[in-house]
């Protein structure tokens, strides 16, 4: 398969962290993971107040390194943490959880910094906790007054505490971030009950909390941008809405540096960085609660790496699960992030693969791809003049017993639509048929399956799609083994009932796997646990390794279909398809798509291409019709290949 977007496992992405930290200095990874996510919220969120929750482990311990350097560059930030495990927490999220500032770290359940934009009054769990109330009242008391601040050279003139400072003892001044010098107190220090009055002393890089990433920008270490990004010099930013990290400040008389723009809708986001890719167990009550109620703030929440109760091998979600609105995923993609409830809870995905792309290439299990549409040239490339019909393959459909024409039909239609030369359809009947002729389609020559059969040599048929509507029945069973047993060398998809009796029946196994042809096995779940004989659960619960399996066993392609459909090779290759949506999830859609790999495969594209390119024209084709206005709600079959057939011809 060509190369095309990245996906690993945990174990590939486990094996590359502790390669990488074997190289260089502690805490790099998560240092870079926090600028990584830190500069996504300078772009995307440059305004507004930012909630941290971080979890025990590692990816709390970016979210807590996250939290310090946006609260380093003026931004409204507030922290919330989960408890540590009894063993305690990793090295560098314990360096992480020391070096946090003071008041950063707030205690009870989350709330929103300002306002009742939550589930309770005011935005906390049930009323909540949290600091809304303290600042709601310093709302009260700042309202009337001019936007001022009193610097460190005030308050040493007046020989005042920053305690003892009112709005009334403050007259209106100008200063800059400069003249505020910064405290040095960490978590641990108010946990111990010191409350440092000037930085500590720092001795060398690590003490100054300063990078030991030997790739970090050497010009500026303490710097979330590369030199010359507006935000590398804040304390010439001006206090607005302007800067890329917003200070606090006051706007037409009024506090907005959390949020309440425009009525009661908050501005700001939200970051999950509770949980990661090593989360296998159950959420425990305290983050379920939390995640419930960041799941009710009206404002964007941020995913780092996945989102919190999402399985990012498998895409299964907890029953509480963290609904992202963007997700920023590390090293490289996540194959849960697309297939089964990934789809639904990760929201947009970006991937920085934190400078480690040479550990990357160096990893070869536990590797997969997205399907793109760039993988599928053959599928976009125009038609010589000098050709005739027998140059673009001739397809037999063997299907659609009485009362289930239909499905025959869908998949020669198609096929036909998708660009089949020539279509012969193998009704599952005998004669006289009941359907002689497809009055919408006559170019589909509509015969029965016995005679199609006897035939198929003389008729030049060297792809055959079976399945869609043939029926189990001893005739169904009869004709399928003449298939598979009669034309080894002929491309084969089987579909629907054609996978019941595979799996079934050890002799039509036999037949199957020793065939030299193309063979192609399109199950949903139910048929993918016939054919290896377990349960749609065990299918679902790891999708990757269900297709895996199908493949190595039966020797075949195999399409897995379903939300984030799942291609892999018989060599074990495996690809996720993100194209299609909602609307397939309606009868007939499978009939379309074996017919439409048939036609590709008839035509001579490559099984490379053929198969995930198929998959993926079938997924847009669906997508095209949203767009126009057509679905996904009563989005019909038929549908699909018109426009498979508008895309293969416009690009």
């Amino acid at each position: 398969m060509p190369a095309s977007p990245l996906l690993l496992t945990s174990t590939a992405l486990r094996r590359i962290e502790t390669d990488a930290a074997a190289t260089l200095p502690s805490g790099t990874l998560m240092d870079r993971a926090a600028r990584s996510a830190a500069s996504r919220i300078a772009t995307s969120w440059p305004s507004g107040a930012v909630v941290v929750l971080c979890g025990p482990g590692n990816n709390g311990g970016d979210g807590l390194v996250l939290a310090r350097m946006l609260h380093e560059a003026g931004r409204h930030v507030k922290v919330w943490a989960l408890p540590a495990a009894q063993t305690g927490r990793p090295d560098d999220a314990q360096r992480a959880w020391d070096a946090l500032p003071a008041g950063l770290l707030q205690t009870g359940d989350p709330a929103w910094p300002i306002g009742n934009a939550g589930t309770g009054a005011d935005g906390g769990l049930d009323g909540g906790a949290g600091d809304s109330a303290a600042v709601d009242a310093a709302d009260a008391a700042m309202e009337d007054i001019t936007p001022i601040a009193v610097t460190a050279a005030h308050l040493a003139a007046e020989d005042v505490t920053a305690t003892d400072v009112t709005a009334e003892d403050v007259t209106a001044e100008d200063f800059t971030a400069s003249d505020v010098t910064a405290r040095a107190a960490t978590a641990s220090d108010v946990a111990a009950g010191v409350t440092p009055d000037e930085p500590a002393g720092a001795t060398d890089a690590a003490d100054a909390g300063m990078s030991t990433d030997p790739l970090a920008d050497t010009a500026d270490a303490d710097s979330l941008f590369a030199s010359g990004d507006p935000a590398d010099d804040l304390s010439h930013e001006p206090l607005s809405t302007g800067a890329l990290f917003d200070a606090p400040l006051l706007d037409q008389g009024r506090i907005t540096d959390g949020l309440l723009l425009g009525g009661d809708m908050p501005r700001g986001v939200i970051v999950d960085a509770l949980f990661g890719i090593g989360l296998t167990r159950p959420l425990a009550a305290q983050a379920q609660a939390w995640i419930t109620w960041a799941n009710a703030q009206p404002v964007a929440r941020l995913a780092i790496d996945v989102p919190s109760g999402l399985n990012g091998d498998t895409g299964a979600a907890q029953d509480v699960c963290l609904q992202a609105t963007h997700t920023l995923t590390f090293i490289a993609d996540k194959p849960g992030l697309h297939t089964r409830a990934g789809s639904d809870v990760a929201g947009t995905i970006e991937v920085d693969d934190l400078q480690l792309s040479a550990f990357v290439g160096a990893t070869a299990d536990g590797m997969g791809h997205l399907i793109a549409k760039a993988d599928c040239p053959s599928l976009f490339r125009a038609r010589r003049n000098d050709t005739h019909k027998g140059s673009y393959g001739t397809l037999a459909v063997l299907a659609g017993a009485p009362g289930m024409t239909g499905a025959a039909l869908l998949a020669s239609r198609a096929a036909l639509l998708t660009g089949a030369g020539k279509i012969f359809v193998a009704l599952a009947d005998t004669l006289p048929l009941s359907l002689p002729c497809d009055p919408v389609h006559p170019e589909l020559m509509v015969r029965d399956a016995t005679g199609v059969l006897d035939t198929a040599d003389a008729l030049g048929v060297d792809t055959w799609v079976a399945g869609c509507g043939l029926g189990t029945t001893d005739a169904a069973k009869a004709w399928l083994t003449r298939l598979l047993q009669e034309r080894p060398a002929a491309h084969v998809v089987l579909d629907a009932d054609a996978l019941t009796l595979l799996g079934s029946d050890t002799g039509l196994q036999g037949h199957f796997m020793q065939r030299t042809g193309i063979k192609v096995l399109t199950p949903h779940p139910l048929e993918a646990s016939r054919l290896l004989g377990t349960d749609t659960h065990s299918v679902q619960a790891d999708r990757i390794a269900a297709a895996r399996a199908i493949a190595s066993r039966y020797g075949a392609w195999v399409v897995l279909k379903g939300a984030g459909t799942v291609v892999s090779s018989p060599s074990g290759a495996w690809r996720i398809n993100t194209s299609g949506n909602p609307g397939l999830a309606t009868a007939g859609t499978g009939d379309v798509l074996s017919g439409m790999l048939g036609a590709l495969l008839a035509q001579g594209l490559p099984a490379d291409e053929a198969i995930p390119g198929g998959v993926w024209l079938h997924g847009a084709a669906a997508d095209r019709l949203v767009e126009q206005g057509t679905g996904p709600i009563g989005l019909s079959a038929s549908e699909v290949a018109q426009a498979a057939r508008w895309i293969r011809n416009h690009g």
